[in-house]
Order: structure tokens, then sequence, then C-alpha cells
């Protein structure tokens, strides 16, 4: 999933690696876009910092598809140009404000 939000909206894409090339030959994988949604923040959400606003986008698409992750191959990607929200993801203590609760 390729994930990015602006100051008034959040869109993603969800990718799939699927092989090109002859029948019998492995080929190469490519990644083919399989679906794409975007959405606008709530007047709360647009006063959001950068990072928030980034993690609520990849927040609300993870369950909005929670389908298309439900998988029994390795944990699969998200990828988004901002390197520290997805740190602030896996390395903050379950108390932050960052936390996901369900």
């Amino acid at each position: 999933m390729y994930s990015d939000a602006s100051k008034f909206a959040g869109g993603a894409v969800i990718t799939q690696k699927r092989r090109v090339g002859p029948p019998g030959d492995p080929g190469e994988e490519i990644e083919v876009p399989i679906l794409f949604d975007a959405f606008t923040f709530t007047k709360t959400q647009t006063a959001y910092g950068t990072y928030k606003r980034e993690l609520c986008a990849i927040v609300e698409f993870c369950r909005k598809f929670d389908y298309m992750f439900r998988t029994n191959t390795p944990a699969e990607s998200i990828h988004q140009p901002h390197t520290p929200t997805i740190q602030t993801i896996f390395n903050s203590p379950p108390e932050s404000s960052f936390a996901i609760r369900q």
C-alpha cells in the first residue's frame, strides 16, 4: 500500500506483485495497482500535525480495506514519503498518543 496525505485529504493505492512473461517462464515481478482510494479529512483532522495526518490516512485505509491484508503470506508493506511516521507506528509505546485502539 502506498499512502500519502495533504492538509485536506489522504490517498492510497494498493498494489499486487504479478509475474510477467510467457507461461512456464518465471519472468520478472512487477507491481500492478489493484485499488485506488482517497478521502477528505474532517475539520478536526485538518488541524492534526503532518505525521498524525499521515498516520490517520494509513489507519483509515487499513480499516476500510482490512480484507485485502488478510493473507497467509509474510507481512505486507506500507510505503509513504515520511519515514518518521512508520517509525512512530512501530517504535512508540502503546500508551503514546499515536497508539491504535479498536
